[in-house]
């Protein structure tokens, strides 16, 4: 859903208490069954992990036999998948409280710039406004900075990787900007960059834009690629000031 049509599901919410009532319970049940699928799949591929790891415990020799190791990582892929998947469909349970955006944000770059300390990958930080409090569920918003962040390392070049955070007003919004010098998105990714299962990278589901997307819509905020070619790519995540964020999204589909 584009944040205009949730804004309107939200609006019907506080006007129409018949319609809140049918659209929650519709929600809970949606998020019911799904979580009731991921539980019993987990299981099963749990009760596969464990005996390949006796295995490859009790007799070594197993690790040079042909398909041993694509076995073991299409497990684990999997596995990753299905967390990726359950990130997706819960992102949009929000636990809204009023927080400081230029603190969390300062605290994420000192994180990362610990992180890759050893790494040529330059991480920086520019503060040209000081943002006001926003209502929000921090931790989904770290986990949006966190997905940005490990796009614009996959992107840029090992040796000469630039990665730049600034922080801004625009209006009655709060501006976060990331910024690379790596390979920008191809032309067809750009289209589809924010569609689910949508990667031109092996081994990805291409859920993580897509699930940092639902978190800042869920703000009643948006995302948008500013600008990507060979010199490098733009993202800006804009959330709402508290005075214009009062009635969250609490669920969408």
């Amino acid at each position: 859903m584009t944040r205009e049509e949730l804004i309107q599901i939200d609006e019907l919410k506080r006007t129409n208490p018949d319609f809140k009532h049918l659209f929650e319970k519709t929600e809970q049940e949606y998020q019911f069954t799904l979580s009731h699928i991921f539980h019993h799949i987990r299981n099963d591929l749990t009760m596969l992990i464990c005996p390949f790891q006796l295995i490859e415990h009790l007799h070594p020799e197993v690790r040079s036999f042909k398909y041993w190791n694509e076995c073991k990582s299409s497990i684990s892929y999997t596995s990753d998948f299905l967390e990726q998947l359950s990130d997706y469909n819960n992102c949009c349970n929000i636990h809204a409280k009023a927080f400081n955006l230029e603190h969390m944000l300062k605290e994420f770059i000192s994180s990362a710039q610990d992180e890759y300390n050893s790494s040529p990958v330059s991480i920086s930080l520019d503060i040209y406004d000081s943002c006001q409090n926003i209502d929000g569920d921090a931790d989904k918003l770290y986990q949006v900075l966190e997905q940005l962040l490990q796009n614009s390392c996959e992107a840029v070049s090992d040796n000469e990787g630039e990665i730049k955070f600034t922080l801004s007003q625009s209006g009655s919004f709060c501006k976060i900007a990331v910024s690379d010098n790596g390979r920008g998105f191809s032309k067809e990714m750009r289209e589809k960059m924010f569609t689910p299962f949508s990667s031109d990278k092996k081994h990805h589901a291409g859920l993580g834009l897509c699930t940092a997307n639902r978190i800042v819509l869920a703000h009643k905020g948006y995302i948008r690629l500013a600008h990507t070619d060979f010199t490098g790519t733009c993202i800006e995540v804009c959330l709402p000031a508290a005075s214009e964020n009062k009635h969250l999204v609490q669920q969408t589909n």
